[in-house]
């Protein structure tokens, strides 16, 4: 927040910075959730999957985030859509 700040003092009263952890909390609450539903989704919808994937990827911690599950995530989507994995 400060560095934001300090670039745009004016959005000072936009940003709440309880509600950005909130929001970044959650997030991360359901990164698994969505690896698990990207998964589900991958053979109809690849785009989509690997933006849930991505997303999770982005928000998770790293002990926290189910490795098998995005392992196989990724081999599905290698041989489903490959220029999605790069």
């Amino acid at each position: 927040m400060p560095e934001a700040l300090r670039c745009d003092p004016a959005i000072g009263g936009l940003v709440n910075a309880d509600r950005i952890r909130a929001r970044m909390a959650e997030e991360r609450q359901k990164a698994n959730y969505n690896l698990l539903t990207a998964r589900e989704i991958v053979e109809a919808q690849p785009d989509r999957a690997a933006q849930l994937a991505d997303a999770a990827m982005a928000a998770s911690d790293p002990n926290v985030l189910d490795i098998t599950v995005l392992s196989h995530f990724l081999c599905e989507l290698r041989d489903r859509a490959p220029d999605l994995c790069r």
